[in-house]
C-alpha cells in the first residue's frame, strides 16, 4: 500500500509526523488520543494539523494477522467533499503494535480495502 505519511509515537500515546499527498506537499500532523470518547462509535484518536482537526482514527485488529492498527479517515477542503482513508501501522521491519509499544516508526498507508476517496461514512 502506498504511504502518504510517516509518524513517530510519543510517550503519551500520541503520534507526530507529516501527511504528504499530491495536493498536500507536507503538513505537520498530530494524532492524539480522544480523551472525550463516550461510546464505541466515537473515534479513539483525533487528527490535527496545527489547531485544525482534519481527521479521526479508530483502533482495529486485523482479521487475518491479528495485529492491532489504527484506521484513519481524513477530511479537509483539499480533498473536496470526499474523505481519504488510511491505516496507521508499523513501518516494515519494526515491531508490530501501534497502540501498545513505545516510540518507533509508523506509516500512514492508503487503505486498499475500501475506496481511497469516498463520500461514504467511515466503517
Amino acid at each position: 500500500m502506498p504511504a502518504i505519511g510517516y509518524v513517530t509515537r510519543s510517550e503519551d500515546g500520541s503520534f507526530v509526523g507529516q501527511l504528504k499527498t499530491l495536493s498536500i506537499p507536507g503538513v505537520d500532523i498530530q494524532i492524539v488520543p480522544n480523551d472525550r470518547k463516550a461510546n464505541d462509535r466515537q473515534p479513539d484518536y483525533r487528527v490535527t494539523a496545527g489547531d485544525v482537526e482534519i481527521g479521526a482514527g479508530w483502533n482495529r485488529r486485523s482479521e487475518t494477522s491479528g495485529n492491532d492498527y489504527v484506521s484513519l479517515a481524513f477530511a479537509a477542503p483539499e480533498f473536496g467533499p470526499r474523505r481519504l482513508y488510511a491505516n496507521l501501522g508499523r513501518v516494515p521491519g519494526e515491531r508490530a503494535c501501534p497502540r501498545l509499544e513505545p516510540a518507533g516508526g509508523y506509516s500512514l498507508s492508503v487503505d486498499s480495502a475500501i475506496p481511497t476517496i469516498s463520500n461514504q461514512a467511515h466503517p
